[in-house]
């Protein structure tokens, strides 16, 4: 489930009992799940998953038995929310425990304690566990009591943002465009070197005109594609080569032209 929302962030709340996360779908009764495995398919997947503590087995969106859409009090909608701004809706900017759990190359865990343990203020104020239980049912929000955050990490996060086509890395993307470019300043000496490899078709070797274009679409694909950007770091400086002689050789006969006449008279 989790790759199809690849690149995207996940909220789960529930109930944590060790390594386990009692949760409460949109129907049917409540559910477990082993948070080792779901962190794993989540690094897999690219996904931001997080994880709200709460006495309360609800997700966010579902209804409750009054038919209000359970939700997080204070968190609202944002288009690219930072880890600063969720904690800070979170916790009304009461002082948090805060404990990284695991660093790895490209995503980081997080776990915060002691949302509902704030002095007195907003609504992190301290509340029994009874009204912890309720307060989904009666007011649809959920009360946190903390958060485990797997995140991206910000330099993987910046990476997946610079890719043009998703799922390739966008040095290699850039690479290739890069080199495309350059291939397109020795065009005409790769197109030289194509046609010993892929020679032009015959139009007497096929005996219809549409194989004939296919034959040509496809041969120019290919080069267009692979075999120019392939060769652009040596048929440019070719083809650069090429140019400052023939331009030589033209400045060369200009200046010689005067020469040659007074040897022909």
């Amino acid at each position: 489930m989790l790759s199809a929302v690849t690149r995207g962030t996940i909220v789960l709340t529930g109930r944590i009992v060790g390594a386990t996360l009692h949760y409460q779908p949109s129907s049917g009764p409540e559910r477990t799940l082993a948070l080792e495995p779901l962190r794993k398919a989540a690094a897999a997947s690219d996904v931001n998953l997080v994880v709200v503590e709460s006495a309360s087995a609800r997700q966010p969106g579902t209804r409750n038995w009054l038919w209000q859409r359970v939700d997080l009090t204070r968190v609202t909608p944002a288009a690219k929310p930072s880890l600063a701004d969720l904690v800070r809706q979170l916790t009304g900017g009461i002082p948090v425990e805060v404990q990284m759990q695991v660093l790895q190359p490209h995503r980081a865990t997080l776990a915060f304690s002691s949302l509902a343990g704030g002095g007195g203020r907003g609504w992190t104020a301290p509340v029994g566990d009874t009204w912890r239980n309720l307060a989904p049912e009666v007011t649809g929000t959920i009360v946190a009591n903390g958060l485990q955050l797997d995140l991206r990490s910000r330099e993987h996060q910046k990476e997946l943002d610079a890719r043009i086509i998703p799922g390739i890395p966008s040095d290699a993307q850039y690479a290739y465009i890069g080199f495309w470019v350059l291939g397109l300043f020795g065009v005409l000496v790769a197109q030289r070197w194509w046609q010993r490899i892929w020679p032009l078709e015959a139009r007497t070797d096929y005996p219809r005109r549409s194989g004939y274009w296919a034959a040509r679409i496809a041969r120019n694909a290919v080069f267009l594609i692979i075999f120019m950007p392939l060769v652009a770091l040596v048929s440019a400086p070719v083809a650069l080569i090429q140019s400052v002689w023939s331009q030589l050789q033209a400045l060369y006969a200009i200046i010689s032209k005067p020469f040659r006449r007074r040897r022909a008279a």
